[in-house]
């Protein structure tokens, strides 16, 4: 799932996907003061003109382009073994740093028609995407693996006048102000689902988007009605932007011992310059609302609670680039114990040539429960790329050759042996009783940042 994209409808986060989260190069470059700069200039409010006026009087040329759209994204590879049990990932731990260390042949395929240019500048669109999944070493696939699956059919009608610039969205969505951390491959906040919504409506020096779902994916089991709200974009100093967001879960009245909850997040965003930038969140949540950013358990009560701190930071200069994460997080259950979660890892990026770089990513997860012994796990990655449209930390495609190193405690591999028995950090995985691992392997990685019209698609791919 990846990176930060801005276009006239909405800015999606700093490890957002380009279409499954993937990064692309950082927002282009704010001025200082918000009011003494057009709208237009600030990333937050480019859907309007410095007139007040939508942004949707689009050229011409543009208006007259009825060419189909894809974002695309996949990953395809080999490894030593080809076993999916070959995963470095803590158990608990949300995610897992991902470089030479994923384990399936996958891709996101996501589509746009436009449907109507209407006389007012706006235009209604039909999106639709799908998604398959092969984990090395599986050959028989249940609803959730191999078969592709329809994440995304939704009706969009943008470039609204009287919205000034906004959306209406009806439909399953997916990656609605999705906002990621790329090397973790972790979303923290993501505002789609089964539903409706209202996105980037400008209100004064914000950008307002409320959505209401029903279901956050195919994964989600139960129905529940989810109330988000998200303002974005106040400027409140030099590049120096704050989003604030509050989600509402109700209770499903037609599942006994059921609860509703809520969370809250507030996030600033530093952009240094048009190749640097960082962001930091926090984030708050009680009962269902601990899974924060989505729908976490229903049966959980208030006084159960999450703190999140999370900050990220990438950049790219002449020849190095690269995102730093560092996470925070404390759970308190309602039995009165609760546990610290600690993340903090680096990708880096260095170009020899432009079409050669090389990379390294180095992480170390933690999980102390109360009372009990910290669960430890640090993996290392060093990886050969040739990557032959740029040598970018964010350019794709990439053809990487890779060796993983995986390094765990006892108590991890108890973890491990009580929730996730064959996993590589269990006794009874691919390293055996051994307290470390490493993997060898080569991989495939591409993505195309933006909507792009099939014909271009098809023949760049982005070489």
């Amino acid at each position: 799932m990846m990176p930060t994209i801005i276009n006239n409808i909405k800015l999606l986060p700093l490890a957002a996907l380009s279409l499954i989260g993937v990064n692309s190069p950082i927002h282009a470059a704010t001025q200082s003061i918000y009011d003494e700069i057009p709208p237009s200039e600030n990333p937050y409010l480019d859907s309007i003109s410095a007139e007040g006026e939508p942004a949707s009087a689009k050229s011409k040329s543009e208006a007259e382009d009825w060419n189909s759209e894809f974002k695309i994204y996949f990953r395809a590879g080999m490894v030593d073994g080809m076993e999916q049990n070959r995963e470095f990932k803590l158990p608990g731990a949300a995610s897992k740093y991902r470089l030479g260390n994923e384990f399936d042949q996958y891709g996101e395929f996501l589509f746009r028609q436009d449907l109507a240019r209407l006389g007012d500048g706006s235009i209604v669109s039909l999106e639709a995407g799908g998604e398959i999944k092969y984990p090395y070493g599986v050959h028989h696939f249940g609803d959730k693996e191999g078969d592709p699956r329809l994440t995304q059919s939704n009706l969009i009608w943008r470039n609204i006048p009287w919205l000034r610039g906004g959306a209406l969205t009806a439909g399953r969505t997916l990656y609605v102000k999705n906002e990621n951390v790329h090397i973790y491959d972790f979303d923290y906040q993501d505002l789609s689902g089964l539903g409706v919504g209202i996105q980037d409506v400008p209100l004064g020096p914000v950008k307002a988007t409320w959505t209401l779902t029903r279901q956050d994916d195919l994964d989600q089991e139960d129905y529940v009605t989810r109330n988000n709200l998200l303002f974005e974009g106040l400027q409140i100093t030099p590049g120096g932007f704050i989003d604030v967001g509050f989600t509402h879960i109700a209770k499903n009245k037609e599942l006994p011992g059921t609860n509703s909850g809520w969370s809250a997040s507030l996030q600033h965003r530093q952009l240094f310059s048009d190749q640097e930038e960082n962001i930091f969140a926090v984030q708050y949540g009680e009962g269902p609302g601990t899974n924060l950013g989505f729908t976490g358990n229903l049966a959980l009560d208030r006084t159960n609670t999450s703190w999140r701190l999370i900050d990220t930071y990438e950049w790219q200069n002449e020849r190095f680039g690269g995102q730093v994460l560092g996470l925070w997080e404390r759970d308190h259950f309602s039995s009165g114990l609760g546990q610290d979660v600690l993340s903090v890892g680096a990708r880096t990026t260095y170009s020899i040539t432009d079409f050669f770089k090389l990379a390294l990513e180095v992480g170390h997860d933690r999980i102390k429960p109360d009372g009990s012994d910290a669960l430890d796990m640090t993996k290392l990655t060093f990886a050969p790329i040739l990557s032959p449209s740029g040598s970018g930390f964010w350019k794709r495609p990439e053809i990487r050759l890779f060796y993983t190193f995986g390094l765990w405690s006892s108590a991890a591999q108890e973890a491990a042996d009580r929730l996730h028995p064959g996993s590589a950090l269990s006794n009874t995985g691919a390293f055996g009783s051994a307290l470390h691992g490493n993997n060898f392997g080569i991989q495939v990685e591409y993505w195309n940042d933006n909507y792009t019209p099939v014909k271009d698609t098809i023949k760049y791919m982005g070489w």
